[in-house]
């Protein structure tokens, strides 16, 4: 364990608490998660002491997300009051549930229900309809930011309600919102703020208001330009890069990311021989991920898996999380050439034989509610490819089977 003094101890808290970057906050919560549970108390301490507007309690949570789980939950307790209060809808309300989620993936979940119960809380029909409907708009994209396989569900929170009197503002806040969602809903608002620019008749003000919310006013005009002509090439696919984008998209089926923004986005802006050299590491992606053997892996039952495991785990007592590969999944990192690649999933092996909670939820798992995905980016400085790494956790066994292993694209 790492031993800091308490100058350095206080600069942490510091860091957490300021307005610094995220990269800087996590640093900082990586470094807490080294300490010694002593030096993990007095730091909770330290951030417990005094109260805190809400407004920050998710850089808080951030920073103390690396700590031991009887100090993180200090804060769940009391962030739990006001994620669930009734009355008056409040911001606190979301970011209480927020904050929640960024202590753990084991406190997504939770996250998920108190927002859920936000949204449909029958009181708030007992306040001003606008204001209360702008905050369910509000819990919606937290929603799908807390597990983006809930994109569908918060862009249906989106639809369902007006924020304002005029249409045209309703429009822009929907397509506004909707973008902020991600995924299939994103490009439904993009498409929506498209199709205002063409129908605009001569209101300058509101021109100005949507391109703004296109992001064309976030640099100068040239690449105002190129977001512009990206944004509609979005729509000009031609017949082979609509199917590979459907490929993509049908992805979700199996519980992985879609990467259909990754896509569309390298599209934007691409020569025809880019487009065409992007389109082929895509659509490899595709194929090895819809492959007999992967199928077979990904959609593997909860009995299956634990079948697997109990076959494999070693007799007698044991400290931390036993972690297995899949015989399908075990020889895919074997080529000597994917070094680098089987370095990183080393480590995050040994993070799961810490704790099982180290992803995000797979889309779309259905039963299997203890199954996660960790992408991890492509590194084109040292030759390693992107890695997404599919796994299950067997809590009443106090395993993780690695269900499946993709690189790219």
């Amino acid at each position: 364990m790492q031993r800091l003094d308490d100058r350095e101890l206080q600069g942490l808290q510091s860091t957490v608490r300021s307005t610094t970057s995220p990269t800087e906050r996590q640093e900082a919560a990586r470094l807490l998660g080294t300490l010694s549970e002593e030096e993990q108390e007095i730091v909770t301490d330290g951030f417990l002491a005094d109260d805190f507007p809400l407004s920050v309690a998710s850089d808080i949570a951030q920073g103390m997300s690396g700590l031991a789980r009887r100090f993180r939950e200090r804060l769940a307790d009391r962030l739990r009051g006001p994620a669930a209060a009734s009355g008056p809808f409040e911001e606190d309300r979301i970011w209480a549930a927020e904050a929640l989620a960024a202590l753990g993936p084991e406190y997504r979940d939770e996250a998920v229900a108190l927002l859920r119960a936000a949204i449909a809380d029958p009181q708030q029909g007992r306040w001003e309809s606008y204001r209360v409907a702008q905050l369910r708009w509000m819990a919606a994209v937290m929603l799908a930011e807390i597990d983006p396989a809930l994109r569908e569900e918060a862009a249906a929170v989106v639809h369902g309600n007006d924020i304002a009197n005029e249409s045209r503002e309703n429009g822009l806040a929907r397509a506004v919102h909707l973008r902020e969602i991600g995924g299939a809903p994103a490009e439904e608002g993009t498409n929506m703020l498209l199709e205002a620019l063409e129908h605009l008749d001569g209101d300058d003000d509101f021109r100005y208001d949507v391109e703004e919310a296109l992001g064309l006013h976030d640099a100068d005009q040239a690449e105002a330009a190129a977001v512009a002509e990206g944004a509609r090439r979005a729509l000009e696919l031609t017949q082979e890069q609509a199917d590979l984008r459907s490929a993509l998209m049908e992805l979700d089926a199996l519980g992985l990311p879609n990467l259909v923004e990754r896509y569309e986005s390298g599209l934007a802006g691409a020569s025809p021989d880019q487009a065409e050299a992007l389109s082929g590491r895509y659509r490899d992606y595709v194929a090895r991920a819809t492959a007999a053997d992967a199928r077979a892996a990904l959609t593997m039952s909860v009995d299956e898996s634990a079948a697997v495991l109990r076959a494999r785990l070693p007799e007698g007592s044991r400290d931390g999380i036993f972690v297995a590969w899949t015989d399908a999944a075990e020889p895919l990192l074997g080529d000597p050439a994917l070094a680098a690649e089987r370095k990183i999933v080393a480590g995050v092996w040994q993070e799961l034989e810490l704790s099982p909670y180290f992803g995000w939820h797979r889309p779309h798992r259905g039963e299997r509610d203890e199954d996660y995905v960790v992408e991890i980016e492509a590194l084109p400085e040292i030759g390693r490819r992107a890695v997404t790494l599919v796994y299950r956790h067997h809590p009443e066994l106090r395993a993780v089977l690695l269900l499946w292993v993709l690189l790219g694209p």
